[in-house]
């Protein structure tokens, strides 16, 4: 999935709207998916984790973060996930609590 969101926001400006992103991946198909089955899920799946939205405050901090540091990547790439689990969402937390 990491390879999928670099080549994703290489691709698409960081004020792109959600749309382009769904253009990006399902028309233009920049992933190489080899399906459109592919493609959608691959769309699925990067929106759920990371939103591809920069109305919300995580993705939009993603954008600004990523060119900064190529290094850094893998962990900005996971802490988005993290941060918004559907887990806690669904158990109603609002704070994570650490052992």
């Amino acid at each position: 999935m990491l390879g999928d969101l670099r080549v994703l926001l290489a691709c698409v400006s960081a004020g792109a709207p959600r749309a382009e992103y769904a253009e990006q991946v399902l028309a233009q198909n920049v992933l190489g998916k080899p399906t459109k089955k592919a493609r959608e899920l691959a769309l699925r799946h990067l929106t759920t984790l990371y939103g591809l939205d920069v109305r919300l405050p995580l993705f939009r901090a993603l954008r600004r973060l990523w060119p900064v540091d190529e290094s850094a990547q893998p962990v900005l790439a996971l802490t988005q996930p993290i941060e918004s689990s559907p887990a806690d969402d669904k158990a109603g937390k609002t704070e994570r609590t650490h052992p």
